[in-house]
Formats: C-alpha cells, structure tokens, sequence
C-alpha cells in the first residue's frame, strides 16, 4: 500500500459503481488486528467508502494469521 496509486484504483471503483443499482461492500482492513466495516452503495454514491478508504493508514504492520 505504501507505494499505491489510489487514484487509479479509485477510477476502477469508480467505475464500478457507477455502472451498479446496489452494492454491499464488505471492508476488511488490518495490521496487528482486523476490522470490519460494511457499507451499502446506492446508485454510484460511495463516497462514504472512499472517505474510508482514503483515510485508512499504512504502518507497515500487518498480522495475517488474523485473517479467516
């Protein structure tokens, strides 16, 4: 994550959502723990999720054994 361009991945979500009714999006983000968040996306309006996304912050520890 560190060296990403979020941008480009956004325009690719962006995409996404753009072209769906409804989405449940599911968002696991984790280092030495896991969180989970879920958001649903309504006609293209995933701001919410975005504004998540960009502020999650890399710290460069992750724990992957957490995962299930």
């Amino acid at each position: 994550m560190y060296a990403r361009n979020l941008e480009n991945d956004f325009s690719v979500l962006e995409s996404h959502f753009t072209k769906t009714e409804k989405a449940e999006v599911q968002l696991l983000s984790f280092d030495n723990s896991v969180t989970e968040k879920n958001f649903t996306v309504l006609a293209g309006d995933w701001h919410l999720l975005r504004e998540e996304l960009e502020g999650l912050a890399y710290d460069g520890a992750t724990i992957f054994s957490n995962l299930k």
